[in-house]
């Protein structure tokens, strides 16, 4: 365990609350990219442990919103939002949501006309 330096006690209320504020800040920080970190690898190990028979890059081919994020290279949220606002046409199967691919591809080129 570590020990509290000596210029903490030194340090008066206003300056203890404003660096409690900031360890939770980066607190807060670390915990967000160790999920978005996490997600990444189980995104990652999905694809790697798809049976190879899946061919890849079909028209038929589904993502989950936080695959299609990463295709996309942006982030999650986004990808949800487009999802929410029926910009791209989404599949509920149970609770999961999945994007084709093709509609995806659709969207993305209806897009590229109307910017």
């Amino acid at each position: 365990m570590r020990t509290v330096s000596k210029e903490v006690f030194e340090m008066d209320r206003e300056q203890l609350t404003n660096l409690l504020e900031a360890v939770r800040s980066v607190r807060a920080g670390v915990f967000q990219m160790e999920q978005e970190l996490l997600s990444a690898l189980s995104a990652e190990q999905v694809r790697r442990d798809a049976p190879a028979s899946r061919g890849g890059n079909t028209p038929d081919e589904w993502f989950t919103l936080a695959e299609l994020g990463e295709w996309l290279k942006v982030s999650r949220t986004t990808a949800y939002r487009l999802v929410r606002e029926k910009r791209i046409p989404a599949y509920r199967i149970g609770r999961a949501t999945r994007v084709r691919r093709h509609d995806v591809e659709r969207w993305l080129e209806d897009e590229g006309r109307s910017a």
